[in-house]
């Protein structure tokens, strides 16, 4: 192999076609006349090659080597171009290498040649530094800033300024003679549009960096890290701050702060860190002053919207107000949330002064218009008070509620007004459930609803109805209209003009009752008064309890003695009245009857004052008649009249009194005892039915029935002996001399024997009945 010694290029003129334009350019304004499509990083390497002195002739092979460094290092790529043809010492070549090799910064070419009979290549030095052609720096409308760090990009209009200083600067279009494009800081970007200013013109271009634009006119980018994607007029001076776009927004030396778009003649603004406005017009998110003191504020667009402190949110809506930390307002207009995790989910009123305001801690109104949640002043007096909507409803203390409805108040600790209109709560965990005008002023009162009703003590209440009242501790009126529960723990249940004035007094219904005694009770009916202590009328119309203990029921009766019961049928009379007459009475006046049994089918015989199931009655007239329906009965058994004749002869029948009546009263008859033992009748030993004692007494009427008799059968039978001797008699005196004496002693002798005879045949036939 013949080795030559090649003299070093003397003429080496590179050019790139991917920088170099095709088409001439108008020099005096400096603006492209055409702009054609890149060609690729091809690069045409010209130069003049040198043989002992000599310009070379013939054919050569070429390698080109592409190096970061002037000296050593290694190739980033290599090409190899054989067979060139070098006449009169010039040659020329393209070279492609390959892809994101050039990348702005500074690179060599090291080249090696050799004949084309040789074996090895000749490295020729220096190496020589791609250089750009002069029109490579001011393609059209695109050029670079250069400096000794960073060729910095700037396109669009000639006037577009990148700081001489600064590195990393990429302007890529817009501006105009009025409105230049500007970047000052290391890193700053300018998407396009005109009279964008990014980073701070202080000279330092180092420390308000990395900041962007992305378009739009007149948008300011003052500090580090900004960026603004568009729009008109919108500036940002605190650092990592974003504008998306729309006009005249501003985020006032807040940091990490983000304003979506929106704006207009007075565009949206933010004055503390981490604040957040996602569109609209004229909102604010946090306060001037410290940029620190009012953090995370968000309003999330609508107009004139002001998020003022640390983590308050407004969503939207018109003038409204979220003031204190974690205050949240999401929508409505003039509304204002100033106190800690304070909330208003809507309504409002174009009347600041009407719409909803929440004053203290934890408050929250819903929605509806002129409601308030809480007191003005000091913001932890009147926590968690609730408004769940409506109009004009106002809770004011700890823990209040008022779910809806106009007008409505709950102005104690956890008080509850769920609806309705006017309505108070003042007690302490009073409760109205809705209606109008209901006052709850005691202490877990409650008034389930209707008009005009009022709890006024504690655990007091109404359950609904109009004008009722319940002015005593546990007091209660369930419903109707006027009725009062005056006593502690009395009841009106329902009805008109009922009054329970008692304690324990009760009151079910019915018109103008009064129960006015302690544990007195009313079942309904009208015009009934209970007023003795443990009273009661079940019903009815004008009856009256005036003792202790007692009851009453149906039409005008009076229980006018302790523990007596009365009960009056109609009268025919209304003026009339049945009442007691002494203690302990039960008195029941029952025109059509009484009727007591444990069947359901009545049976009220003709002229019965008191019937019973069994069929024995108490007739009107006075008498008791028993049940004695042959129908009724069974086990029929024959008996002896003159054995229960002589049985009942050998019970005691004494005098007697009840233990119970005194020995006043005197009775005769016998004893339970005494009759069982001898007759074996009844369920026990200890009564005597009446039906028993009758039939023993008729079937001893019947013995002494069969007995008389047969008595009576002898003496007709004496009666006859004796007529005959009467005529024997006669017969012997008229034929004896009516001188002699004689005749009649013998009639008197026979007379004596004959009543002699019959009592003996009267002795004889008892012992044989015996």
């Amino acid at each position: 192999m013949i080795r030559k010694r090649y003299l070093m290029l003397i003429a080496l003129v590179l050019a790139s076609t991917w920088l170099l334009p095709v088409a001439a350019q108008d020099q005096t304004k400096q603006q492209p006349s055409a702009v054609l499509a890149p060609s690729g990083e091809t690069i045409t390497y010209q130069g003049m090659l040198r043989e002992s002195g000599s310009l070379a002739n013939g054919v050569f092979d070429f390698q080109f080597g592409l190096y970061v460094d002037a000296v050593g290092g290694t190739a980033l790529g290599v090409v190899t171009r054989n067979d060139v043809t070098v006449s009169n010492g010039l040659f020329t070549s393209e070279l492609t290498f390959s892809e994101g090799l050039f990348n702005g910064e500074s690179r060599w070419i090291e080249l090696a040649v050799k004949a084309d009979a040789s074996g090895s290549y000749t490295t020729l030095t220096p190496r020589q530094q791609v250089t750009a052609a002069p029109l490579a720096l001011a393609l059209p409308g695109f050029w670079t800033r250069q400096n000794s760090f960073s060729p910095n990009l700037i396109g669009g209009y000639e006037g577009n300024t990148a700081s001489s200083l600064a590195i990393g600067i990429t302007i890529n279009g817009g501006g105009n003679s009025g409105g230049l494009n500007s970047a000052y800081d290391n890193y700053s970007s300018i998407g396009g549009g005109a009279g964008n200013s990014v980073g701070s013109n202080d000279g330092s271009p180092s420390n308000d960096v990395y900041s962007t634009i992305g378009g739009g006119i007149n948008n300011t980018a003052s500090q580090e890290y900004i960026v603004i994607g568009g729009g008109q007029t919108n500036n940002v001076s605190g650092a990592w701050s974003t504008i998306g776009g729309g006009i005249n927004n501003v985020i006032n030396n807040s940091r990490y702060s983000v304003i979506a778009g929106g704006g207009g003649t007075t565009g949206n603004t933010i004055y503390d860190d981490y604040g957040t406005i996602a569109g609209g017009s004229e909102n604010i998110a946090g306060l001037t002053g410290e940029a620190v003191s009012q953090m995370y504020a968000t309003v999330g667009g609508g107009r004139a919207n002001v998020a003022s402190d640390n983590y308050a949110i407004v969503s939207g809506g018109r003038s409204n107000t979220a003031s204190d930390d974690y205050s949240t307002v999401a929508g409505g207009y003039n509304n204002s949330a100033a106190a800690q995790y304070a909330t208003i989910s809507g309504g409002g009123n174009s009347n600041s002064a009407q719409a909803n305001r929440v004053y203290d801690d934890y408050g929250t109104i819903g929605g509806g218009t002129n409601n308030v949640a809480g007191v003005t002043g000091d913001t932890t007096g009147q926590q968690y008070a609730t408004v769940g909507g409506g109009n004009g409803n106002t809770a004011s203390e700890d823990g209040a509620t008022v779910a809806g409805g106009s007008g409505n108040s709950a102005s104690a600790n956890y008080t509850t007004v769920a609806g309705g209109t006017t309505n108070a709560a003042s007690g302490d965990t009073s409760s109205i459930g809705g209606g109008q005008l209901n006052a709850a002023s005691g202490g877990y009162s409650v008034v389930a609803g209707g008009r005009g009703n009022t709890a006024s003590s504690n655990i007091a209440g109404v359950g609904g109805g109009q004008s009722n009242q319940a002015t005593n501790t546990g007091a209660y009126v369930g419903g109707g209209q006027t009725n009062t529960a005056t006593g502690q723990y009395s009841v009106v249940a329902g009805g008109v003009n009922n009054d329970a004035t008692n304690t324990y007094a009760s009151v079910v219904g019915g018109i103008n009752n009064q129960a006015a005694g302690a544990g007195t009770f009313v079942g309904g009916g009208q015009n009934n008064n209970a007023n003795s202590t443990l009273s009661a009328i079940l019903g009815g119309s004008g009856n009256t309890t005036l003792a202790d203990y007692t009851v009453a029921a149906g039409e005008n009766a009076v229980a006018a003695h302790a523990g007596s019961f009365v009960w009056a049928g109609q009268q025919a009379n209304k003026d009339d009245s049945i009442s007691t007459t002494g203690p302990g009475q039960f008195i029941v006046r029952a025109p059509g009857g009484a009727w007591f049994g444990s069947s359901t089918k009545v049976d009220m015989p003709d002229g019965a004052i008191l019937a019973t199931e069994s069929g024995a009655f108490l007739s009107k007239g006075g008498t008791w008649a028993n049940s004695s329906d042959k129908n009724l009965k069974s086990n029929f058994a024959t008996i002896d009249p003159q054995a229960v004749l002589d049985q009942l002869a050998s019970i005691p029948v004494q005098a007697w009194s009840y233990n119970s009546e005194g020995a006043a009263v005197r009775h005769i008859g016998p004893t339970a005892q005494d009759f069982y033992a001898a007759f074996g009748l009844g369920t026990d030993d200890r009564h005597i039915a009446t039906v028993d004692a009758d039939g023993v007494a008729l079937a001893g009427v019947q013995g002494l029935y069969n007995l008389a008799t047969e008595q009576a059968q002898l003496l007709d039978q004496q009666a006859e002996h004796m007529a005959a001797l009467d005529a024997r008699l006669a017969a012997l005196e008229h034929s004896q001399n009516p001188q002699t004496s004689l005749p009649w002693l013998w009639l008197i002798a026979i007379a004596a024997v004959g009543l002699g005879l019959g009592w003996m045949l009267g002795r004889r036939s008892k012992g044989q009945r015996a």
